[in-house]
């Protein structure tokens, strides 16, 4: 796994920008953001925004939850993308999320996660207790492990 930006394409970069910041301000964090054009002849545009969001209080997220955040975001999203027909659609991470980029971990930090080690062929599951840009820090049996990214084949969350 490496460790690389959230998103390379520079609309949705100014879009996450937008978002993130108000998001977090509500108590939750923007881990997976997606965008979605429909045919550009079509008038007016179509939009489809697709988000994960997690509760920074690591509780289940609920529809109560996401329709919060749905409803907060829809007038920024109608500003950002002027004149178009947009759809939203959230989801919280599950219990059993494939972690796809190692800046994600840092939204995971207190729960469970399992990884896969490709080095030694084997699962390795704790408590994510650091994230950085480097690797992260697993605690299993009071003992606290770093694990670079190279080392990591996939992960997931897991229950604690």
């Amino acid at each position: 796994m490496k460790y690389r930006a959230l998103e390379a394409d520079h609309e949705l970069i100014l879009l996450r920008t937008e978002l993130e910041g108000f998001i977090e301000g509500m108590g939750f964090f923007l881990v997976e953001l997606n965008l979605f054009r429909r045919s550009a002849r079509r008038t007016p545009a179509q939009v489809q925004v697709s988000a994960v969001i997690a509760a920074q209080s690591h509780l289940p997220m609920g529809t109560d939850e996401l329709a919060k955040v749905h409803r907060a975001i829809l007038p920024r999203l109608e500003l950002f993308f002027e004149g178009a027909d947009i759809s939203v659609e959230l989801s919280s991470p599950g219990l059993d999320r494939r972690i796809k980029e190692g800046a994600e971990f840092r939204f995971f930090q207190g729960q469970g996660v399992s990884c896969y080690l490709t080095a030694l062929s084997r699962w390795e599951s704790g408590v994510l207790s650091a994230s950085g840009s480097e690797g992260i820090e697993l605690e299993s049996g009071g003992a606290a492990r770093f694990i670079p990214f190279n080392e990591i084949g996939k992960a997931k969350l897991r229950e604690v």
